[in-house]
């Protein structure tokens, strides 16, 4: 039987340039260690483990992990690109939903190298030609049980892949990621029984700007075509209709890849509870967050006011 979810706590540490940091597992362990204290759960309570990152070895999340504590919890490494973070959010969401878990955390983190991107294994095809984030995701019976805060609901979620129309259209604006946004915000909106109209902040992908224009058409805040109005009248920031990337989104960060997803869920949590600061947007109830990665997978996550 499908379980109301909670974000019981997020965590996120300081985002810094590559090389300035201290290693990925020290990093993980610090952001867990935040969520976990904002969530009241303790470390022994967690029963499932989702860690995303995309550059390093096999079971990287595990040493993140194991500075916080050994209990012979499960843990589940996630490599999904750029939306590696929020996969690891998917995979945590469903297993509390699902019933199969009470409590689960996930984790995103990168240690990235300086430079533009690369592939590290070429001897074979590749699907494509310091930073950490986590957060806490409980069942309503285990947040009762302990005392937990369930002012924040995840009202719906969504991941697609790739549709024939990414490779066989020749178009830019669908190879990456269009149809993909397109179709998980459609079954988000439909799960939760709200419209795009209802959405108060939104964290998106804006990994290039021309990848933000293209999401407030993607997502339906502004019809196909509509874009460039929606930002000139001011509609995607304060005092408009949907404030967007409040954190200052992904380009802010320098997007590393497997924490940009938790990143984005941290903020909105934080936004959702009134604990932004001056960047805070103005009572906001649903909040709306956007994560892609090519090759591809987008997951689209729709949060809630209790």
């Amino acid at each position: 039987m499908a379980s109301k979810t909670f974000v019981a706590g997020v965590g996120m540490i300081p985002f810094v340039k590559p090389g300035k940091s201290e290693s990925y597992d020290v990093m993980g362990a610090k952001a867990i260690a935040l969520a976990l204290a904002d969530s009241g759960v303790g470390y022994e309570k967690v029963q499932q483990v989702y860690a995303g990152y995309v550059y390093g070895d096999s079971t990287c999340g595990q040493l993140a992990v194991y500075h916080v504590g050994m209990t012979g919890v499960p843990v589940v490494n996630v490599n999904n690109n750029c939306s590696s973070g929020s996969s690891a959010l998917f995979l945590a969401r469903q297993a509390v939903e699902s019933g199969a878990v009470e409590c689960a955390l996930a984790v995103g983190f990168e240690q990235m190298q300086p430079g533009a991107l690369t592939s590290h294994f070429n001897d074979r095809p590749a699907p494509l030609g310091p930073f950490m984030a986590a957060a806490i995701i409980v069942s309503e019976a285990f947040a009762k049980k302990h005392g937990l805060k369930r002012d924040v609901a995840i009202l719906a979620q969504s991941m697609t892949t790739d549709f024939t129309s990414t490779f066989s259209e020749g178009s830019m604006i669908k190879a990456i990621g269009y149809d993909m946004t397109g179709a998980a915000a459609k079954a988000v909106y439909e799960k939760a029984g709200v419209g795009p109209q209802d959405v108060d902040v939104c964290e998106l992908h804006d990994c290039f700007t021309a990848n933000e224009v293209l999401t407030y058409e993607g997502l339906g805040l502004t019809p196909e075509g509509t874009s460039d109005k929606f930002i000139a009248d001011g509609d995607n920031t304060y005092g408009g209709r949907v404030v967007t990337n409040p954190s200052g989104g992904l380009l802010s960060k320098g997007h590393p890849l497997g924490a940009t997803g938790l990143a984005q869920c941290t903020e909105l949590i934080d936004q959702l509870r009134g604990r932004c600061g001056v960047r805070q947007v103005e009572n906001p109830r649903i909040a709306l967050q956007h994560n892609l990665g090519l090759g591809g997978a987008c997951v689209v996550t729709l949060y809630g006011l209790q």
